[in-house]
């Protein structure tokens, strides 16, 4: 069986939020860490 893919669903505003992490020093902490974080706990 084989199952068809798909295109990716990236919109403009995700690939500028992640240019602008990647134009920071910080890839895996920072401020944008700490706003998932938050949103997370809000959400659960």
């Amino acid at each position: 069986m084989s199952v068809p893919m798909s295109a990716p669903d990236i919109t403009e505003a995700e690939i500028q939020a992640v240019q602008q992490v990647l134009h920071t020093s910080y890839l895996s902490i920072g401020p944008q860490i700490k706003a998932f974080e938050q949103a997370m706990a809000d959400y659960v």
